[in-house]
């Protein structure tokens, strides 16, 4: 591997675990249909070359998400998960007042918003009610396909619009089983460290949810020497060292 050498630590966030006897509450996940999660493995998934626009835009979507589904579903893939989302997204226009998903209806495709503006519409006994208005940057059309649920809402472009769409096939491969992928070895990992070895598989699960992965570059500082810190860290790859500063210098 080029490039200066690097140490990839897994960190986890303390102030994020419940006290002993307390339950945790489960932080939003990804579930998916039973036994459906391999769907799409082994078959050609559809791509979509892009401008370097285009390809900036969506990797700022999904890398730093003003919106909260986005950071969900993608904030923990590695990168060549998020490439392989990216490249499998294409371009949906939808004119104004065209109903890109009908409330009822199977879900087919996931979306992104371009450019435009859509109203997000739920039916009640007095009609329909508009619950939100998504715009550039936001994401709608998960639930059905993480859930195998009929669309819980209508969404109408309210001007001139276009989404970037990943249909559910490669919705479920490159999200749903991407991310089961990623638990089951960070479960392995911690099965590794003697720190977690008492815990049972339900246990290592939770803890796997909470860890987050930070890259540090040759001699960058990891923790200070007296500063208050709520995370603990596990090196993946590369080494650490701990210094200590005394009246006789850094040892």
């Amino acid at each position: 591997e080029h490039g200066p050498p690097r140490l990839l630590l897994a960190t986890l966030d303390c102030s994020r675990m419940a006290a002993p006897n307390q339950p945790r509450k489960r932080r939003a996940g990804v579930s998916a249909e039973s036994g459906n999660a391999q769907s799409g493995a082994g078959e050609e998934l559809p791509k979509f070359e892009k401008s370097v626009e285009d390809q900036r835009t969506l990797e700022g979507h999904i890398g730093a998400p003003k919106d909260a589904k986005l950071a969900m579903l993608f904030g923990d893939l590695p990168k060549e998960s998020v490439d392989a989302v990216i490249l499998a997204m294409g371009e949906k226009s939808a004119s104004a007042g065209q109903d890109v998903i009908a409330e009822g209806e199977e879900g087919d495709y996931f979306y992104i918003v371009k450019s435009g503006r859509f109203d997000i519409l739920k039916n009640t006994s007095l009609g329909a009610k508009k619950v939100w208005e998504p715009g550039p940057g936001f994401a709608f059309g998960e639930l059905a396909l993480l859930y195998s649920a009929p669309r819980s809402a209508t969404v109408r472009a309210t001007e001139d619009s276009v989404c970037w769409a990943l249909e559910r096939r490669a919705f479920r491969h490159l999200v749903i089983h991407a991310r089961q992928r990623m638990m089951e070895q960070r479960v392995k990992f911690l099965k590794g460290c003697s720190l977690f070895g008492s815990l049972e598989e339900g246990e290592l699960l939770q803890v796997a949810e909470l860890l987050e992965t930070e890259d540090f570059t040759r001699d960058e500082a990891v923790i200070e020497q007296g500063e208050t810190d709520d995370k603990m860290f596990i090196v993946l790859h590369g080494e650490a060292v701990a210094c200590i500063r005394g009246q006789e210098g850094e040892v």
